[in-house]
């Protein structure tokens, strides 16, 4: 009975790091679309959106005085789309991008959103016991939140 309850509670603790998972990677899409959306406002076409990089600090300056974060196309919620879809997606590209937020986010927006972007690297190591069932379940999150 009490392997049941243990169990039972595993897989209730999976499912609310899973939740906790999709929440933060949910606000983390909502940041890169609000960062594509000024860039569009701006004139960039697609091709600039995916090559958007910390080479032009005069970009990266620009997005973080206007929403105070800069999300390069690697680390933002679309360029894991696009390695998912060459099956080169990996958990390290969240956790990289997690790293890269937390560096060139400002003080506001660190004060705004870095809880949530913590939240999401801190449960990456809960959804899965290796790397690739980590990966299996953010591609799973990534494309039920692309359906939302």
């Amino acid at each position: 009975m009490q392997e049941k309850n243990i169990q039972q509670l595993s897989e209730e603790l999976a499912q609310t790091y899973k939740y906790q998972c999709l929440l933060a990677m949910s606000l983390y899409k909502k940041l890169c679309e609000a960062q594509d959306a000024e860039m569009v406002r701006l004139g960039a076409t697609e091709k600039d959106l995916e090559s958007l990089n910390e080479d032009d600090p005069d970009v990266v300056h620009y997005l973080q005085s206007k929403l105070g974060y800069f999300i390069s196309f690697t680390n933002s919620f679309r360029g894991w789309v696009f390695k998912d879809l060459d099956h080169n997606f990996d958990v390290a590209d969240v956790r990289d991008a997690t790293h890269a937020f937390d560096r060139l986010a400002t003080i506001t927006a660190q004060d705004e959103f870095g809880s949530s972007v913590s939240k999401l690297r801190d449960t990456l190591k809960e959804l899965g016991q290796t790397s690739q069932a980590q990966s299996r379940e953010l591609s799973r999150i990534m494309w039920a939140l692309l359906k939302e």
